[in-house]
């Protein structure tokens, strides 16, 4: 089993139909490290998908939580 990188991250985006912007927090998984702006950038991509329509994200913090084992 592999041992992975465990994020919390915040987040804020713009969508059509939205009067303000939303607001939310993901669990991302990972087999490296967030450390560069290609990675900040996938996770990014992984809100987009999470979220459609949204636009203009902003990653408001990423806490990382340990490495951890998943089943």
């Amino acid at each position: 089993m592999q041992k992975w990188y465990d994020y919390l991250v915040s987040y804020s985006f713009e969508k059509d139909g939205y009067i303000t912007p939303g607001r939310g927090t993901i669990e991302v998984s990972r087999t490296g490290k967030i450390n560069s702006f290609n990675a900040v950038k996938q996770v990014k991509e992984l809100i987009q998908n999470e979220v459609p329509g949204s636009k203009n994200i902003l990653i408001n913090n990423i806490m990382y939580l340990g490495r951890n084992i998943h089943e």
